[in-house]
């Protein structure tokens, strides 16, 4: 149960290139494409920033401290990552451009500052922009990497749920399996003795602590900055058993992050088994329009595969929950087995611990990516394309890359 299938690549018929990404800041460039442009008028203030080596939440902590502001008072569209220059949009209410544009801070650089009408909310992007330098190649697997890129412009990127959605060790999947089944036990020894193979010191005395039954010694040990196994070995020195109150001893936001984390792993399964048919439609399939999202129950495949070619549609896979629309057929059957494998049914996102209330929903099985430049570049293989938001650039370099299993790349993307 909840094992990852050995993983697979759409473009299987090109050889792996290797290499190595961000062994310098510059090396990972992203540029946030807005929604919409800034209007010039109004009482927020929207500015862009380039930042290296610092969290959007700490870049906009230290925006905020400067300003004399709340963090909740600056509005952002999207998350980027510490270890790469990304350029990115912000807005504050009430404070002049001017005094935005004056902003010092280390790391960060505000880039312009201009009136507008709103407050900047998560998903106001169009998409992301990326320039990624993969380094230690060999200059000649750069046809091979072209290739691979043309294939994926032409045929789409398989959509699955990139490394950094499991956490840091991985396995924030695992966690989420046993907070929906509401079984305390579990969520406990999963979280205390799962991924703990490349750990030392404290963090891993108190594993091994608590796995010889020693829960005050664990909970010592525990360092502060692993915060959830901090807050369980107090819930059970405090409490002398392991109930549910272990749950509630972690914060819900928490909480459905690790059941959303289970939701993801699913969908990358029920991608990974339709992976070689992800760009054929089948009677029964749930449709996605890539415009607006909607989605439809798809009769006629024959109809309907002149719209997919043209990437106006998509073939979608099950986020599972209460509510999710349900395929049909040979999609439907697939869904089934997966639940079945699991010993899950759609209810159980319903009436899983303390009501968590997971809803589902459908997720395209691939995105598109627009290509705009590949080059050689000092002994390098320089890759710049445009990809929608929420879609991630781990799964454009895994194909490229392919490395043996996914979990061995990815973490040096997180």
């Amino acid at each position: 149960m909840t094992d990852p299938k050995p993983f697979r690549y759409l473009t299987h018929a090109f050889p792996p290139i290797g290499g190595v990404i961000k062994t310098e800041p510059d090396d990972f460039v992203v540029e946030e494409v807005p929604l919409y442009n800034v209007s010039g008028s109004g009482a927020h203030t929207m500015f862009q920033i380039e930042k290296r080596q610092l969290t959007t939440f700490d870049a906009i902590a230290q925006i905020a401290r400067a300003l004399g502001k709340r963090p909740e008072a600056v509005g952002y569209a999207g998350l980027k990552d510490a270890r790469a220059v990304t350029r990115q949009h912000l807005s504050i209410e009430g404070v002049d451009p001017d005094q935005v544009q004056a902003i010092s801070v280390p790391n960060l650089q505000v880039l312009w500052a201009e009136r507008h009408e709103n407050k900047l909310k998560i998903g106001h992007l169009r998409g992301n922009r990326f320039r990624i330098r993969l380094r230690k190649v060999r200059s000649r697997d750069f046809g091979s990497c072209k290739k691979v890129l043309a294939q994926l412009a032409q045929q789409g990127v398989p959509n699955f749920f990139g490394r950094q959605r499991f956490g840091a060790k991985g396995c924030s999947h695992l966690y989420g399996a046993a907070v929906l089944r509401a079984d305390p036990q579990l969520f406990v020894d999963r979280v205390m003795l799962t991924g703990a193979e490349r750990e030392y010191g404290f963090i891993r005395e108190s594993r091994e602590l608590y796995r010889q039954g020693d829960w005050v010694g664990a909970e010592e040990k525990v360092p502060h900055r692993f915060d959830v196994e901090k807050r369980i070995m107090g819930a059970l020195v405090r409490f002398k058993t392991v109930d549910e109150r272990v749950f509630d001893a972690v914060p819900r936001k928490m909480r459905r992050f690790f059941v959303s984390a289970y939701q993801s792993f699913l969908f990358n399964q029920f991608l990974a088994e339709r992976l070689d048919s992800m760009n054929v439609l089948q009677a029964g399939d749930i449709a996605t329009l890539h415009r607006n999202g909607a989605a439809f129950l798809v009769e006629d495949p024959v109809r309907e595969q002149p719209r997919l070619n043209r990437f106006e549609i998509s073939a979608s896979g099950p986020i599972f929950g209460y509510k999710m629309l349900r395929a049909e057929g040979e999609p439907r059957a697939l869904e089934d087995r997966l639940l079945a494998a699991e010993s899950l049914s759609l209810e159980d996102f319903r009436r899983g611990e303390r009501s968590l209330r997971m809803p589902g929903e459908r997720r395209p099985l691939r995105f598109p990516i627009e290509l705009i430049d590949v080059r050689l570049w000092e002994g390098s293989f320089q890759l710049e394309f445009f990809l929608p938001k929420g879609c991630y650039a781990t799964s454009v370099l895994d194909e490229v890359v392919k490395p043996g299993r996914r979990e061995s790349w990815l973490p040096e993307l997180a």
